[in-house]
Parts: structure tokens; C-alpha cells; sequence
């Protein structure tokens, strides 16, 4: 048993670095495509309207939660997973092959943009399917951990992204190099697609479906039962997207338009960063089983509203390449502790039949609220307050939205199956 779980463990991390890597590329590419894609004769309005375009393509986000959370629930978390993965690698592919604007002029952002929906769409089930089922192999006492390394496994998917950026942005690379990391991504994606086919089941669904207890429409039910608990993961995720979209989207811009970095350089010090990122996670999702979970995110959103200004002051001041990553460094140490304990205890906000799709719709909306628009609502409030440190003012609203989540929130785990206290509330929805 414990080998077959190892095995369902592992196959979920594969596809979720892969589907990672795809996604996370055109994050961590945005100073590279800005220009080929969005041309303009000022760098900050180029900046401005590849930001615009990647948090626009975030908007299709919870309806791919909303159709792959259906999905997983009323069909099985195995089959949207499986799924998600096949469509997530054909817009990585036309990415990598599309001409830039210089060559076929506006067509090139449109279908840039198109092929951003498109990601973000099969993404949207994704993130959510592989923390469902990580969570419901694991056991009690291990779910905080275990539930980490979904973001390791993202982060490991990222980091190789910008290695291989790393490599191909080098001088004697030629222009075109930047394509390679895209192309290799959907190559891999195919290759690796096996290793979906041999996921088991979750015991929770297995359940469930033999008790006859699954749900013909689970975010109807939601939406009548537990308003509540999806405000609760919308605004909990504010503690964990806004500061990570911060430290490797727009950081990445004070890099190239600031420090006058080369692109490679900039690759290799986000590749720095995420291999921290990726041995914070499982050290705080470690800790979240050993303490209270509840008090853990408090903590981690109060540091990103009290140090969040301060840090930003002092880059600013003294702006360097130096202070710049000790920032990145803190905000992500502060953030690290939201996402370590919140797996777990957003999943137990949710009984199985509707569990996919609580998640993915919840979650999926706060990415778009507070993660996507974070590079760009940084730039406009630079803009407009004239003041470097304005991003700041974000990262505290987040802190305070993640701080406010827990309010009246206890410490738990997800109940185990025959615990379903949403079947016998009034108005559910068979």
C-alpha cells in the first residue's frame, strides 16, 4: 500500500513540474517577450502591456477550475488530472514556434494572449486536482508535508524553466534561444504523460462513489452551503501569489530596467531564489503538522504587513543587486508559511464529494485577484504615487486580506470520509 501510494505521490509531482515548468516560463520570460511581443518606445509601456496581457490571461483561470473541479469530483480526481496535463502542453508548443510582432505585427500578441487563456484555463484544474489527491493519500500527522510538495514539485518545475533560460539567454546563444525552453517543455509534457495513466484513485472518492454520495453539481452546492469557506481560500491565497508574483515578476523588471541586468543573469538569480523557495517548502509545511496551522499563517501574513514597506524603503534607497535579493529572499521565507499551512486546512474547509471544486474555484479566483494583477497594480502604483516603494502598499492589503482569513478559524486537518456534514445541510443539490 504504502509503495502504490509512493508511486501516486510521485507520478502527481512529475506532471505538476511539467504542467509548472509550461505555465511558469512565460512568468519568468515576461522581460524577454515584453519587447518581441508588446513593442514600444518606452520600456515601462512595453512592461506594462505584456503585465497587462498576463494578468488577463488569469481571468479564464476559475473557469478551468470551475470545469476541472466538476470534473474531478463527479468523475474522479485521476481523469482531470490526466486530462489537464494532455491540453496543458500544445499552447507551451505554439508559444515556442510563433512569430514575434516585428514579423506578422498584431496577430503575434493576440495569439500570444490566446495561448496565455489556454494555459491558464487547464491550469486551473490542475494546482487544485494534484493538493486534493496528495491530500487525501496522505495521513493524518502528514498532511502538511506531504501537501508541501506540491510546491516543490511546482517550484522544481519553474526553476528548471529558468535554468534552461539561464542557459539559452547566454551571449553566444542565438536571439531565437528563448524558443528552446518552450518547445523542450511540451516535448517533455508528451513523454511524461504515462506517468498520469498510472495514478490510483484517492481512497476519500473511491468512497464516495461506491456510497453513492457524489454530486451532480458540487459548486451549485457551494455556493447555497459554503460561501464562507470559498471567501476564506480566495483570501487566504493572498498571502502566497502577491508576494511571489512580486519577487519573480516584478523584481525581474527592477532588474532589467534598473540595474540594466542581461537577461541571463536576471534567469540565474530567480533560479537562486526558487531553489530556496523549494527547501522552505517542505521545512514549512513540516512545521504546520507540528503546530497550529491557523497561528502559522497568521504569522506569515502579519510579517508581510509589517516588513513589506521597510523593505521596500530600504532596496530603494540603497538599490543594489544585493538588497534586491534580501528582499526576494524575506518575502518569500514570510509567504513560504502561508503556503506550508494552508494546503491542509483549505482542504478541510471542504467535504469530499465537492472538495476539487471548492479549491480549484476558490483558489483559482484569488490567484487572479491578487497574484496576477500584482506586477502590473505595482507598476501603476509607482506611476502614480512616484514613490519606488509603492508595491509595498499591495503586499500589506494582501498580508491584511490573508490575516483576516483565519478569523474565527480553528486548527484542522480534512475530516476523514464519513464525516460529511454538508449532505445533510438543507438546500443541498443532488
Amino acid at each position: 500500500m504504502l509503495a502504490i501510494k509512493g508511486k501516486n505521490i510521485f507520478s502527481i509531482l512529475v506532471g505538476t513540474a511539467l504542467e509548472y515548468y509550461d505555465n511558469m516560463l512565460f512568468m519568468h520570460f515576461l522581460f524577454i517577450l515584453s519587447p518581441l511581443f508588446f513593442p514600444a518606445s518606452n520600456p515601462v509601456t512595453s512592461s506594462l502591456l505584456a503585465m497587462g496581457a498576463f494578468a488577463a490571461g488569469y481571468i479564464i483561470r476559475p473557469i478551468g477550475g470551475i470545469v476541472f473541479g466538476h470534473f474531478g469530483d463527479r468523475f474522479g480526481r485521476k481523469q482531470s488530472l490526466y486530462f489537464s496535463m494532455i491540453f496543458m502542453s500544445f499552447p507551451t508548443f505554439i508559444i515556442g514556434i510563433l512569430p514575434t510582432y516585428n514579423q506578422i505585427g498584431i496577430a503575434a500578441p493576440i495569439l500570444l494572449i490566446f495561448c496565455r487563456f489556454a494555459q491558464n484555463f487547464f491550469i486551473g484544474g490542475e494546482s487544485a486536482g494534484a493538493l486534493v489527491s496528495l491530500v487525501e493519500f496522505s495521513k493524518i500527522g502528514s498532511k502538511g508535508v506531504i501537501a508541501s510538495l506540491l510546491n516543490v514539485g511546482a517550484m522544481m518545475g519553474a526553476l528548471t524553466g529558468t535554468a534552461l533560460g539561464c542557459l539559452f539567454m547566454q551571449p553566444f546563444m542565438p536571439e531565437w534561444g528563448w524558443r528552446i525552453p518552450f518547445l523542450v517543455g511540451a516535448i517533455f509534457a508528451w513523454i511524461v504523460l504515462r506517468t498520469r495513466l498510472k495514478i490510483s484513485e484517492t481512497p476519500a472518492f473511491e468512497k464516495a462513489k461506491h456510497a453513492g454520495h457524489l454530486l451532480k453539481r458540487p459548486l451549485l452546492n457551494l455556493l447555497i452551503n459554503q460561501r464562507i469557506e470559498l471567501l476564506r481560500t480566495m483570501a487566504m491565497s493572498a498571502g502566497f501569489v502577491a508576494p511571489y508574483y512580486i519577487v519573480f515578476v516584478y523584481m525581474s523588471n527592477i532588474f532589467k530596467n534598473s540595474l540594466n541586468l542581461e537577461s541571463y543573469k536576471i534567469m540565474a538569480i530567480n533560479s537562486f531564489i526558487m531553489l530556496f523557495c523549494l527547501l522552505l517548502f517542505p521545512l514549512m509545511g513540516y512545521l504546520s503538522d507540528k503546530f497550529d496551522r491557523v497561528k502559522m499563517i497568521r504569522l506569515a501574513s502579519l510579517s508581510i504587513v509589517i516588513f513589506s514597506y521597510p523593505l521596500f524603503l530600504f532596496m530603494n534607497e540603497q538599490l543594489s543587486l544585493f538588497n534586491v535579493v534580501c528582499l526576494q529572499s524575506i518575502l518569500c521565507i514570510a509567504s513560504a508559511g502561508v503556503v506550508g499551512a494552508s494546503g491542509p486546512l483549505i482542504a478541510s474547509f471542504y467535504s469530499t464529494p465537492q472538495r476539487y471544486t471548492g479549491i480549484a474555484f476558490g483558489w483559482s479566483i484569488g490567484v487572479a485577484i491578487f497574484g496576477a494583477s500584482a506586477p502590473l497594480v505595482s507598476t501603476h502604483l509607482v506611476i502614480w504615487t512616484g514613490d519606488q516603494s509603492a508595491p509595498a502598499l499591495f503586499l500589506v492589503f494582501c498580508g491584511i486580506i490573508c490575516a483576516l482569513s483565519t478569523k474565527n478559524l480553528k486548527n484542522q486537518d480534512p475530516e476523514p470520509y464519513e464525516i460529511l456534514p454538508e449532505l445533510n445541510k438543507k438546500g443541498l443539490v443532488t
